[in-house]
């Protein structure tokens, strides 16, 4: 039985395989272009180039003409070449720098400022203020005095308002990194105050890295707590700071 399946299949095959239809006819453009019916190469004859510039610039036997080029005669510079020459002779510069008392310099460098024996002056900001972005780094914001403070024999009443600028200012990132403020370079009626403000909102990177690394061992989800940022830095204008004057 297997061997008469063989044999109709194997019959089946050299039919298909006898008839025209099965195989294309295939043609080649090319071909058809270049070979003639005896199947040999036609004969390419270039195009003929002119080259004008080679046809002006050499002659009969190939052979570049020589050019003839003008000088170029500068009455200025023949005139003046004997000027403005350069001079060789060396001379030297003798240099004196005032005197330094080494000694004065380090007790200067040295010197603590003590706040205690200076003027404290004690302030709140206006307005609450909140972090939104980085934009507001180098800007002033106003505090106001809460009582009256006398500074150089002049009495400043409560309510008086203090400058004040954002020093720095650094922007919360993910994995729970809160914003870093800085404000300082105080001053009232343009008298400079001594003292700064930092502040640092919530840090949230403390439980954010720990469940991050559990997460991932555990379940392969940690990825979920990557993006959470940290809080942003904020100034209560209930909360009173202190700075100081100089005496």
């Amino acid at each position: 039985m297997k061997r008469k399946f063989l044999l109709i299949l194997l019959s089946i095959t050299i039919l298909f395989a006898a008839d025209d239809s099965v195989f294309a006819n295939l043609k080649d453009e090319f071909v058809e272009k270049t070979l003639d019916k005896n199947l040999c190469i036609k004969e390419y004859n270039p195009p003929n180039i002119v080259d004008d510039f080679v046809n002006e610039s050499l002659d009969n036997n190939l052979k570049i003409i020589k050019l003839e080029i003008n000088s170029i005669y500068d009455d200025f510079a023949q005139n003046n070449k004997a000027k403005n020459r350069i001079n060789k002779k060396t001379v030297s510069f003798d240099e004196y720098l005032p005197e330094v008392d080494i000694n004065t310099l380090n007790r200067r460098i040295n010197q603590k400022i003590d706040f205690e024996s200076q003027q404290p002056v004690f302030i709140h900001i206006k307005e609450n203020y909140i972090t939104k972005n980085k934009n507001d780094e180098g800007k002033y914001i106003e505090f106001e005095t809460t009582n009256d403070v006398k500074i150089n024999n002049k009495t400043y009443n409560a309510g008086t308002p203090v400058s004040a600028r954002i020093e720095t200012l650094s922007s919360n990132k993910i994995k729970g990194i809160p914003y870093d403020l800085v404000i300082g370079n105080f001053s009232i009626d343009g008298i400079p105050l001594m003292g700064e403000i930092s502040k640092t909102g919530a840090n949230r990177s403390l439980w954010v890295c720990p469940c991050v690394c559990a997460f991932t061992i555990l379940f392969g989800v940690g990825v979920v707590f990557i993006p959470i940022k940290g809080g942003r830095a904020k100034i209560n204008k209930r909360t009173v700071y202190k700075v100081y004057a100089e005496n």
